[in-house]
This record gives C-alpha cells, sequence and structure tokens, in this order.
C-alpha cells in the first residue's frame, strides 16, 4: 500500500524562524538595491546620450557654418567660374584670367607656384599670393605710399612670436598698392580691411584663419 501523505516539514526554532526571516529580508534588500541601481544607471545613460547629441548637434553645426562668416573678416565669395582644386593652375604669372572677387583677391586662378613665407619689401603678384592663401596662410597688405616704417614694425610685432621673435607660420607681410584702406588681412574667401592699425583685431584674424580647414590646401607648405 502506497502512503500519499506528504512529509511534513520540521518544526523551526525561533530563533530558526527570525534567522530566516532576516535572510529573506536581506535577499529583498538586495533585490531593492540592485533595481535601484539599475535605474539610476538608465537614467544616467540617457541623460548621457542626450548631452553628447546636442554636443554632436553643435558641433555638426559649427562645421556646417565654417564657410558661411562666422570667422573674423568679411567672407568673399570665389569668382565665378573658379573651381577650387579643380581649375587649373597658370602657367605664367601674366596669363589672362576671369577678374577676382575682391581687392585683393581671396581665392581664384593662381600660379603654380607659391610665395616665400615671410616679410616682402616688394609688391607681390596676386596670382602667386593666392597660392599661398589656397595654403591656409594669411597675408598681411599695408598701402603706405608716402612710407610707414612704424606701421611695418608694428605688423611684424604682432605677427610674430614674443619669444623669439620669428614670424609666424604661413603669413606673409608685403605691400599693396591697389587696395582703399591702408592695412589688409586676407585668408582664403575672407578679407579684413582697416586704416587703424589693431593689435587685437589682426591676432584673432590670424588665429582664426593660419591652418584653417576652410582653406582647400590646409596641410601645403
Amino acid at each position: 500500500m502506497v502512503n500519499d501523505e506528504k512529509p511534513k516539514k520540521p518544526k523551526l526554532t525561533k530563533s530558526q524562524s527570525r534567522a530566516s526571516r532576516r535572510e529573506r529580508s536581506a535577499k529583498k534588500g538586495k533585490i531593492k538595491s540592485s533595481l535601484i541601481s539599475i535605474g539610476i544607471i538608465l537614467v544616467a545613460g540617457l541623460l548621457i546620450l542626450s548631452l553628447f547629441s546636442s554636443g554632436l548637434t553643435n558641433l555638426f553645426d559649427a562645421f556646417a557654418n565654417n564657410s558661411s562668416g562666422d570667422k573674423p573678416g568679411i567672407y568673399i565669395e570665389s569668382p565665378e567660374g573658379y573651381e577650387s582644386l579643380v581649375s587649373p593652375h597658370l602657367t605664367s604669372i601674366d596669363q589672362t584670367h576671369p577678374p577676382y572677387s575682391s581687392t585683393p583677391a581671396t581665392s581664384g586662378w593662381h600660379y603654380y607656384q607659391w610665395a616665400r613665407w615671410g616679410i616682402h619689401d616688394k609688391e607681390v603678384p596676386e596670382e602667386i599670393l593666392v597660392h599661398n592663401l589656397e595654403h591656409a596662410g594669411v597675408v598681411i597688405y599695408y598701402n603706405c605710399p608716402d612710407g610707414c616704417e612704424d606701421l611695418i614694425k608694428q605688423l611684424i610685432s604682432v605677427a610674430s612670436d614674443k619669444r623669439t621673435g620669428v614670424l609666424f607660420e604661413k603669413v606673409i607681410i608685403a605691400p599693396y598698392s591697389e587696395m582703399d584702406r591702408k592695412i589688409a588681412l586676407v585668408a582664403w574667401n575672407y578679407l579684413d580691411k582697416f586704416d587703424v592699425f589693431e593689435e587685437a583685431r589682426i591676432l584673432k584674424f590670424l588665429q582664426a584663419h593660419v591652418n584653417s580647414t576652410n582653406a582647400p590646401e590646409p596641410r601645403g607648405m
């Protein structure tokens, strides 16, 4: 004959019952703590993701605005018919080409060689200097029909390393007699012209445009 009765559980003592309750309570506490931790991690993750997405949006916006006038100077469109890195180099300085879109020129057709970086005492053809601009350089022009030694010294000083006195890389200082202002700062697609020396204004332009990715060949020498 089979006995169908289930075996009875042994009766716990009072101390065993208290220990069992403490164990169950501890397990519930651990589960609760785990759920809280998971919730905190999820909320933190969502917050970080939100901030990261916002940061990416701002970063993309910054890149999108690089060529739309957010940099120092006035944004100048490239001449009509000129295509950067597509239009061929001029084979001679005197070779005819459509007119530039500004004076001094900020982009457009240029000679296949570029000018020496540094200080030039004589005017350098724009067809050469535009190639320097293509390499993300900056040209500082001055127009002084009656001479301006003090201004030239100021321009050299502001564009030089204060410790060594050496001119910053990818900077040219040269005279230019065809402009209507005394000073012109020129970068690829950007121009700033004025008559009175302003150190902060010049430094801001140099910092923004030397080696700028706005130029077609910022890695050029």
